[in-house]
């Protein structure tokens, strides 16, 4: 009984001696390939991919080893082998709570947008995100890829997201104003855009966001400071140089706007027609603007050989063409100020003492340019016994003439208690205006009588020289 006791006891001690011994090898074994793990990237990649390999023939179940594997098949450009190690991952999540389902589901929407292949790496971000909702990385990587795919209001959701999360985030401000940007909400684009231009001051990309943005916004004196900037690289000069020409335009500054345009040219060959042809109508208006007639002319034509029907090009080049550079109507059409002033006087003159009942002394009370850059002039015809006053408007352009403009003119001839009016302009009257003026003390002249009138002017200026 003592004997068998004894035996017992032996066997139990050498059980746990046995125990022991192999429990200490097997952290022992565990620590090694932990360590070896650890510093398997260490090793070239190739290598380290065969041993990882290794191990995992040997315990399909190390996750450890398959998920470094799979991001080392990253490194090495091999997508799609590191995309089936990440989804075996996967499928062990539910039964393995120390497998990160999300971080997974983003590892291998990660590994797709490598492949370019947009909509797999957006199924498993929208998988990620359903899990849970806020995910930083999900919902980045989603706005990422709807700005890709131009879907800016999509990509504005999930930035509403991510810029709660990290609102200081510099880089995703900035990429957030592009969006805004290009969903043309650009007092937001401004309000981002300004908040790290001066942290990073140096980054091109912000700064011609910036000066389009506040283009857009009618800030326009700001916009130039930017475009200034920008408009020597490359890859932007073309279209800062015409938008500095439009803004050069609108402001008067024709002499500018005509070297910006000329620059936009320079600056790049411009394959899209569409451009070029607006391109050369912007540099005919500015030519036009600073009287110079046959260079407007040379570019409307190049406008016409483009796009014959491209806004009213024809109505201007058969306006224009067959103008004598020494005709009274040049200067009517094109003349400086000043020039245009004198030639409207003599007009005066001429058709009060040819068309007026009452002749006398004609003295001119007042003269004032709108702001369309029409001509007014009040003028007096008096004799012994009578005085009337006259009230004519001319006006430069060649386009149509409605009746809401004999509207106007008729309140303004009310206003100043002028007994006629007369309106002439270098285009047409409308069928509307002409049956306006009918019953009324106003007086028409279109283009055709225009031109009748300045041609017997000129051949009495000539004979008197």
């Amino acid at each position: 009984m003592y004997l068998f006791f004894n035996i017992i006891l032996w066997l139990f001690i050498f059980i746990i001696v046995i125990f022991i011994f192999t429990l200490i090898y097997t952290r022992r074994k565990k620590g090694k390939l932990k360590n070896k793990l650890e510093h398997i990237e260490d090793e070239s990649k190739l290598l380290a991919i065969d041993e990882l390999r290794r191990i995992i023939k040997k315990d399909s179940h190390n996750f450890i080893a398959r998920e470094k594997l799979a991001k080392l098949l990253v490194k090495n450009k091999s997508y799609l082998p590191a995309i089936k190690e990440y989804l075996i991952i996967l499928d062990h999540s539910q039964s393995n709570n120390k497998i990160d389902e999300i971080k997974i589901l983003n590892k291998i929407g990660d590994a797709y947008l490598l492949l370019n292949s947009y909509e797999d790496a957006k199924k498993y971000f929208l998988i990620s995100k359903s899990k849970d909702d806020l995910n930083f990385k999900a919902n980045l990587s989603l706005a990422e890829i709807e700005m890709l795919n131009d879907n800016f209001n999509k990509a504005e959701a999930y930035y509403n997201i991510v810029y709660a999360i990290e609102p200081e985030d510099i880089e995703i401000k900035k990429t957030f104003a592009i969006c805004n940007f290009k969903m043309a909400k650009y007092k937001d684009a401004i309000e981002k855009l300004g908040q790290i231009i001066n942290v990073k001051s140096d980054d091109i990309e912000i700064i011609y966001y910036l000066a389009f943005s506040l283009y857009n916004d009618n800030k326009l004196n700001e916009a130039v400071k930017y475009f200034f900037r920008i408009k020597q690289v490359p890859k932007y000069a073309a279209e800062v140089f015409f938008a500095l020409g439009i803004i050069h335009k609108k402001q008067k500054l024709f002499i500018e706007a005509i070297e910006d345009f000329n620059n936009t040219l320079i600056a790049e060959s411009l394959n899209d027609d569409e451009k070029l042809v607006e391109l050369h109508y912007q540099l005919a208006d500015c030519y036009f603007e600073s009287h110079n007639l046959s260079k407007a002319i040379e570019h409307w034509e190049k406008v016409s050989d483009l796009s014959s029907n491209y806004k009213d090009v024809q109505t201007k080049l058969d306006t224009y063409s067959n103008l004598d550079s020494n005709t009274l109507l040049e200067m009517y059409l094109i003349g400086s100020v000043n020039q245009f002033k004198r030639i409207c006087k003599l007009f005066v003159k001429y058709y009060i003492t040819h068309f007026f009942t009452l002749k006398g002394t004609i003295k001119f009370l007042e003269m004032n340019t709108s702001s369309e850059g029409s001509l007014e002039i009040l003028s007096e015809v008096s004799t012994r016994n009578f005085t009337e006053l006259s009230y004519f408007v001319f006006m430069r352009s060649a386009t149509m003439v409605g009746d809401m403009s004999m509207r106007k003119l008729y309140n303004s001839l009310k206003e100043q208690k002028a007994d006629k009016g007369v309106c002439i302009t270098a285009g047409e009257f409308s069928e509307s205006a002409k049956e306006f003026v009918k019953s009324r003390m106003l007086n028409i002249v279109e283009k055709e009588k225009l031109v009748e009138i300045l041609n017997k002017i000129g051949k009495k200026i000539r004979k008197s020289s």
